[in-house]
């Protein structure tokens, strides 16, 4: 592999390109294997899909973030970002097994009950709820049992109604109000809304980009962004409540797509590092790429290594401190048994290690270090995509959580990631891996900071 002067394209890259396909067609391999014989098998594949997407628009944000700040010292390495967003309809297109398998992921789409039978259900609960408010909340056990679902993969059956025989909305009256929101239709049509909005604005600004001579294509691209980034904010923030938190629909916390909103930059930042990193490696970019650019990616790093704890932080403990019923189950959740060890993996992996490594100056300067740190947070953010979705299936009595992590897991990580790359690298082969019109591209390769 080799840089081409000429165009700025990547020469001789095809066989990295071959390579994460071969992992790819291994991956698919497999995957189609556990589809068959391990029952959790759609939540894995939610759990890799969410972890892609999310990476995807972090590049996203990215680049947009560039253009609203002016940043210059980011042009040499903005195509890296504009690549990650363009893979965006790729996720589209494997969101297909997921709308296949709708039903079995999201409770909710159990069927409405009757209007004369809704009176009789929520008469009963409100002398239910009227008897238990005076004793107080109800415990953690009582919620597990109320909310257990039987799952059998024969034939892929999914038995939406739980042990007392009630579907969901016959179990919970109390969420009727939410009915008009979920549902499938509008759903669907929320997720079209999402998708429509981050082509446009991924098609316009990579258009601008590629085509970009003059400070007027500059100014453009800002104007984009401008509007863009407050696009971004609500539908970023509604796609991580959509595809996430109604998992669990009971449960609710205003903080959350802020949350994955963190989780989703940061891992972003990560492989743009990595990227520059294997460049660099391969005596690509060596200069053009330097110290400076190391460095505030490190800068960047740390700094939402501590917003992504702040806001994960406070959401517990804000939900922790009021102890409603209806919110803090879902931590209690994942708070015991085996997930408790999930837990604390993430508070170390994804903030401690993170926070007091490149907390010093050196080390975010050390390029070794970068590409542990990197890598770590790339890690830490499929973990943390599985910690939301996967507690999910296992909604059963604790004793009965006998293993977390599954090789179906990992195989469709391989399967997406493989893909996921293979078209990221082919990018850098049909267009050029730095933006070299822009009029701040000077300024950006010097070791000066600006």
């Amino acid at each position: 592999m080799k840089l081409n002067e000429k165009n700025y394209r990547l020469d001789n890259s095809g066989h990295i390109t071959r390579r994460f396909l071969l992992v790819s067609y291994v991956g698919i391999l497999l995957s189609y294997v556990g589809y068959n014989y391990d029952p959790k098998f759609i939540h894995s594949y939610l759990v890799c899909y969410l972890f892609f997407t999310t990476l995807s628009l972090g590049g996203l944000f990215f680049v947009l973030a560039h253009h609203i700040f002016g940043a210059d010292w980011s042009v040499s390495i903005r195509r890296f970002g504009e690549n990650l967003m363009v893979i965006l309809p790729l996720m589209l297109f494997l969101s297909l097994p997921i709308v296949l398998n709708f039903d079995r992921i999201y409770e909710w789409t159990d069927p409405l009950p009757e209007k004369n039978k809704q009176t009789k259900i929520s008469a009963k609960h409100d002398s239910y709820s009227h008897t238990h408010n005076d004793s107080g909340s109800h415990s953690h056990s009582n919620y597990e049992k109320n909310n257990h679902h039987v799952s059998t993969h024969a034939g892929h059956v999914h038995d939406k109604a739980d042990k007392h025989g009630h579907n969901f909305w016959e179990y919970h009256p109390t969420m009727l109000s939410k009915s008009s929101y979920l549902n499938k239709d509008f759903f669907f049509a929320r997720m079209i809304f999402y998708f429509v909005v981050w082509f446009g604005l991924v098609a316009k600004l990579y258009r601008l980009s590629l085509n970009q001579r003059t400070e007027e294509d500059k100014i453009k691209m800002r104007r984009v962004s401008a509007v863009g980034i407050a696009l971004f904010a609500l539908t970023g923030s509604f796609f991580a409540f959509d595809s996430m938190m109604t998992l669990d629909p009971t449960w609710y916390s205003t903080m959350f797509g802020v949350y994955i909103f963190a989780g989703a930059f940061l891992s972003a930042v990560a492989l743009i590092l990595l990227v520059s990193l294997y460049l660099r490696s391969k005596g690509i970019f060596v200069d053009e790429i330097n110290e400076k650019h190391y460095s505030n990616l490190g800068k960047i790093c740390f700094s939402f290594t501590v917003f992504w704890a702040y806001i994960g932080g406070f959401q517990y403990y804000i939900i922790w401190y009021s102890n409603i019923g209806e919110e803090i189950n879902w931590f209690l959740q994942r708070w015991e048994g085996p997930w408790k060890y999930v837990s604390y993996t993430l508070i170390f992996g994804h903030f401690v290690i993170p926070f007091f490594t490149l907390i010093f100056f050196r080390l975010k300067r050390n390029k070794a270090v970068l590409a542990v740190i990197g890598s770590l947070i790339l890690m830490m953010h499929w973990l943390d995509m599985y910690w939301v979705v996967m507690p999910n299936y296992f909604r059963v009595e604790e004793a009965a959580v006998t293993s977390l992590l599954s090789w179906t897991d990992f195989s469709l990580l391989l399967a997406m990631g493989g893909l996921f790359m293979a078209i990221y690298w082919r990018l850098f082969k049909t267009v050029p891996i730095a933006p070299i019109h822009d009029t701040d591209y000077a300024q950006s390769i010097s070791k000066e900071e600006s």
